[in-house]
């Protein structure tokens, strides 16, 4: 991790080819005095842009270091969404599996015990994994209608 204090009191020169010294530096702003008054920048876009860059060329070769390590971070969450993304249909098909399974086996049970027969460990089931399902209607929505009976869980 990049400490951001070390920055500061450091001299920056511009792409106009004006220098300026570093007075606040952070993640999301770095703050320069020039001759001609204070500038806000945000640190990763003006510096990937060459629009600043710093004089002294240790302090620039960390920062570039830290922005080539947030790149391979980026990289790495994308390529985990990628993945979630490419399991979402297996997921999803084993939700509907599930599903009929249930539809099923309280086909089953409500034959036994009653058309108001509700088999609770489904509704702990759809709490678990709601976050998988995107649909217009919530399966809790769906369970509820087709089961006058059952809990209606928000």
């Amino acid at each position: 991790m990049l400490n951001y204090n070390d920055f500061i009191g450091h001299k920056i020169i511009n792409k106009n080819g004006e220098l300026g010294e570093v007075v606040s530096f952070n993640i999301d702003h770095l703050v320069i005095a020039y001759q001609t008054g204070k500038k806000t920048y945000n640190p990763e876009v003006a510096v990937r842009n060459g629009f600043l860059s710093f004089v002294d060329e240790d302090l620039k070769h960390q920062y570039d270091e830290e922005l080539v390590n947030k790149d391979i971070v980026k990289k790495q969450k994308e390529e985990i969404a990628r993945k979630i993304d490419a399991d979402r249909p297996i997921k999803i098909q084993r939700v509907n599996k599930i599903n009929d399974q249930y539809e099923r086996k309280i086909r089953v049970l409500q034959s036994l015990f009653g058309k108001d027969f509700i088999y609770p460990p489904y509704v702990k089931f759809l709490r678990k994994y709601k976050d998988l399902i995107k649909a217009k209607d919530s399966l809790f929505r769906c369970v509820y209608l087709f089961h006058p009976y059952a809990y209606k869980y928000n």
